[in-house]
């Protein structure tokens, strides 16, 4: 994979979401709609269905990072979806699908709990309370989970900043003390921990790894890896892990941190509680 694959579908949302008349904008929209033939469209076509010049297709895909059409066309044949959603069985009724999920969900929570207990969980906050920098790298595709995390942890008055994908890229230097600074890569299958390899290798920081399906040999400069799953290389097949694994274990953490750091915070960020209104 190219390390662009992992922010591909955010920038097209953002794109997207701007809902303005730019030339950026026809050009994503004929994309997803195009979606099972984008891997074979060529230029031309873009140019003639979505009223657009060449120099307009070649600028939409610099901006997402690739040099030209046929190297955006192979990203979207990769792996780019969340929830690897190509496993699916798209002809699957509703209530198939809910029996699945619910039992997927059951053997998730029981597999968690015999791989993390309350003493890795209090470890893991004690590592965040004791360095006065942390960073959370991940693929894009969980970072909604993380920024409700890290407002937690505003609550508790700890800061912690999510790391773009675009810092990675840029490939900035740091001078670190590993007493000072701690990193903590979350990579459920591991293919975005293995891509930014050569990044955490470069920086002197206490690392951390969160992961389910990373091959044992793969974190071996990390300085702790907490394994969600026993899986290994596995698959994580309806995007049980990816959307809720790590939602129940960074609620897990926050929870430990507020019980037992927020309370050495002086500021009463809201005052005394309210009941709520009906």
């Amino acid at each position: 994979m190219n390390i662009h694959d992992f922010r591909l579908l955010d920038l097209i949302s953002q794109i997207i979401n701007s809902n303005d008349s730019s030339n950026d904008v026809s050009i994503a929209r004929f994309l997803i709609n195009h979606l099972q033939v984008a891997d074979s469209i060529r230029v031309s076509r873009i140019m003639k269905e979505a009223y657009v010049t060449r120099a307009a297709v070649r600028r939409f895909c610099n901006h997402l990072g690739y040099t030209n059409l046929s190297e955006l066309r192979s990203s979207f044949s990769r792996v780019v979806f969340p929830s690897n959603i190509r496993f699916r069985n798209m002809s699957e009724k509703p209530e198939a699908y809910h029996s699945i999920l619910d039992n997927e969900l059951s053997k998730m929570f029981a597999d968690i709990r015999l791989h993390i207990n309350d003493g890795l969980i209090c470890s893991c906050a004690y590592d965040i309370y004791q360095h006065e920098s942390v960073e959370i790298l991940s693929a894009n595709n969980i970072s909604g989970n993380l920024i409700r995390f890290q407002q937690e942890m505003f609550y508790a008055g700890k800061i912690v900043r999510l790391t773009s994908i675009s810092d990675i890229i840029k490939g900035a230097s740091y001078r670190e003390s590993p007493n000072k600074v701690l990193i903590i890569v979350i990579s459920v299958s591991g293919k975005f921990a293995k891509e930014i390899d050569a990044y955490v290798c470069g920086r002197t920081a206490r690392k951390v790894l969160i992961t389910a399906f990373c091959n044992k040999t793969t974190p071996s400069h990390y300085d702790s890896t907490l394994f969600i799953s026993s899986a290994g290389n596995g698959i994580d097949k309806y995007g049980i892990y990816a959307k809720y694994g790590i939602t129940y274990l960074l609620d897990l953490l926050s929870s430990c941190y507020i019980s037992r750091y927020a309370k050495e915070t002086k500021n009463n960020l809201f005052g005394p509680r309210s009941k709520w209104i009906d």
